[in-house]
């Protein structure tokens, strides 16, 4: 299957959306569901993902406005500097769609909704979450209670801009790569299983 979108939600209501085509590595682990009382009168399912480390390129670093704001130029700002302003992510929701689909057919869809870990005593940040912009504009998030970025992506590779070039060209990630009709020679992806080899060998 693949991934059509991911949203971000925050403390504040406001949420970010973004496109499958520019999510690389993605992670949502050490999932745990709850049911519980709310209210008087109201029982709720939660699921809640204790482990997020996702890969944004930076082709999604797009101008927004927030809450939809279209109109007010006060709430124009880059979609990266909402996740680095604040560290406030306390949901995600995504889609993953299938691949293949007979002549005719419509595609099977899959839609998820987790709440993420939150720790610390602020209502407003939240300790486990981390951010980091690489040198090449792409952004790493990581929302694990004593985890950081570097527990789930090697700062050595994210900062080589030819390694993530090739990186995101075999995960057909970024606007340069997603187009499904590109053409893809088997030279490239000789040259990426070489390049990675090389690394690891180091």
């Amino acid at each position: 299957m693949k991934l059509t979108y991911i949203e971000f939600i925050f403390e504040n209501c406001d949420s970010i959306k973004i496109e499958g085509k520019y999510i690389g590595y993605f992670l949502v682990d050490d999932l745990k569901t709850s049911i519980k009382r709310i209210a008087s009168n109201s029982i709720e399912k939660m699921d809640s993902a204790n482990i997020v480390a996702i890969e944004i390129h930076k082709d999604a670093n797009k101008e927004r406005y927030a809450f939809g704001q279209n109109h007010i130029e006060d709430f124009k700002e880059m979609t990266f500097d909402r996740f680095k302003k604040y560290g406030d992510i306390t949901s995600i929701q995504f889609e993953l769609e299938e691949d293949y689909v007979k002549e005719g057919g419509e595609p099977r869809r899959e839609y998820y909704d987790y709440y993420t870990t939150w720790f610390g005593d602020s209502e407003y940040e939240n300790e486990a979450q981390k951010i980091y912009l690489s040198k090449s504009g792409n952004l790493y998030i990581v929302i694990a209670d004593k985890k950081n970025i570097e527990d789930f992506f090697c700062l050595e590779d994210i900062e080589d801009e030819e390694y993530m070039d090739f990186h995101f060209d075999m995960l057909d990630v970024g606007d340069k790569y997603s187009n499904p009709d590109r053409y893809k020679t088997e030279e490239n992806r000789d040259e990426l299983s070489v390049l990675t080899e090389e690394k690891y060998e180091k």
